[in-house]
């Protein structure tokens, strides 16, 4: 069985990245693509604080 080898992205290719949605986020690692995990309760409401006191 042979795999395909992913190829790897370079910065400017990463953005110029569009997956068609805005709901997903990504980060570049070591030239692939990473799908960023959505924050969860305490990161929001961390930011919530942060912004109310600044």
């Amino acid at each position: 069985m042979i795999q395909a080898v992913p190829r790897l992205l370079s910065f400017e290719e990463f953005l110029d990245f569009d997956d068609g949605t805005e709901l997903n986020e990504y980060e570049l690692v070591d030239g692939r693509l990473v799908l960023m995990p959505e924050p969860d309760d305490w990161h929001e409401a961390i930011a919530a604080f942060l912004d109310f006191m600044f």
